[in-house]
């Protein structure tokens, strides 16, 4: 479901500067030169990490010209460009210290201060926040990270 969602932000973003809509193969003719096999051949080793593939072969009627094609796998393209490329997944809930149901989170926020309690639950501050803000419209059975 991640790869399908990074190959959607990755198309909405190309529909936001071009009319039509991305393609996965693309060709072009070139004019033909003494190292275009051997410099294809470098910049597809560059380019095959974000899902770019491109080839050339000669045209059969025309010696002084080459067909070049690009090849885009849309699924690689978005997982490497978009916000979260290489990073881990963080699984915060490994990290947790204690996991109190939302009504002893109530009640040891009476008793502690925010710092104190990040600290208790250990979880980042921003996490602490974020789930607090879910917290007030929730069963007070259920666990605080379990929002």
């Amino acid at each position: 479901m991640e790869d399908k969602k990074a190959e959607t932000q990755f198309k909405k973003a190309w529909n936001k500067l071009h009319d039509d809509p991305p393609k996965e193969q693309e060709t072009f003719y070139i004019l033909k030169e003494l190292d275009t096999d051997e410099r294809v051949s470098a910049l597809n080793e560059i380019l095959e990490k974000v899902g770019v593939s491109i080839s050339v072969s000669d045209i059969e009627h025309d010696s002084n010209k080459m067909k070049m094609e690009f090849k885009i796998d849309f699924e690689k393209y978005g997982k490497v460009t978009n916000r979260t490329a290489g990073g881990r997944k963080k699984d915060f809930k490994k990290t947790i210290k204690h996991n109190p149901s939302i009504r002893e989170f109530k009640e040891l926020q009476k008793k502690m201060k925010p710092n104190e309690l990040i600290e208790y639950l250990g979880c980042s501050k921003s996490t602490y926040y974020r789930m607090l803000k879910l917290c007030d419209e929730k069963d007070e059975l259920l666990r605080f990270f379990d929002l």
